[in-house]
């Protein structure tokens, strides 16, 4: 019995070693990729008022010891409304020895309806970095 307690000791220890998160088990001759957490978001703007936001986190896999500077576009062949119809800040700042930063669009009730219209926004190529999942927002009115 006093073994099985040693046992179960060493193997809890050896579990609780090992399952700490880290990032340092992605090969490092693959270049970082940087993404949304997230690949869709829903606005739906109420009755009576006029806009509508959705905060979106923005996903690096390694970290810099400076601040880094990534701009944001739209798909223009994914997307279905025009500008006037939302807004966000199309650079995104993750700061250095950080992995993620966010940022907000804004859906705007021009020509929405309350038929669901997406637009689609993405990180721009940068060089060195794998370009991964882009952002799809969906936007309507509630009448």
């Amino acid at each position: 019995m006093k073994n099985i307690k040693i046992l179960f000791t060493v193997l809890m220890l050896a579990v609780v070693a090992v399952s700490c998160e880290t990032y340092d088990d992605v090969p490092s001759e693959f270049n970082p990729i940087i993404g949304f957490t997230t690949g869709e978001s829903i606005i739906t703007i109420r009755v009576g008022e006029t806009t509508g936001t959705s905060t979106v986190n923005l996903f690096i896999t390694d970290v810099s010891d400076t601040d880094r500077t990534f701009t944001l576009s739209v798909v223009p062949e994914l997307t279905e409304l025009t500008t006037a119809s939302y807004s966000f800040d199309p650079t995104v700042v993750i700061l250095a020895g950080e992995r993620q930063a966010s940022f907000e669009f804004t859906a705007i009730d021009v020509d929405l309806t309350d038929e669901t219209k997406t637009v689609v926004v993405g990180v721009e190529e940068t060089p060195g970095l794998i370009i991964g999942q882009k952002m799809n927002f969906e936007l309507k009115t509630r009448n």
